[in-house]
């Protein structure tokens, strides 16, 4: 027989964790379409910087989406496994 365990606090700490990431994520995208050269201090490092951003962009912007997606995921199995859980108890005790 096996035994099988999930902790829905630890994975609702996991959700919060995705969610924080996509949010950064999110911001540092835009963050960096909107930067000035008086915000980074020299052309040149506002051209590195946008460079950068329409290097990584798609890429970022995947990574961002990933971890949204995965943590409404998560958000819900932990909805499922809390309701499963309420049932059980309800079905023994």
């Amino acid at each position: 027989m096996s035994l099988i365990a999930v902790d829905p606090a630890a994975l609702t700490e996991v959700v919060r964790a995705l969610r924080d990431v996509r949010d950064r994520l999110d911001g540092a995208t835009r963050s960096l379409a909107e930067t000035t050269t008086v915000e980074a201090g020299s052309a040149q490092l506002t051209s590195a910087l946008l460079d950068f951003h329409d290097h990584w962009r798609h890429g970022l912007d995947t990574l961002a989406h990933a971890a949204g997606v995965a943590g409404d995921q998560l958000d819900e199995a932990v909805r499922y496994y809390r309701d499963v859980d309420g049932q059980l108890a309800q079905a023994t005790g």
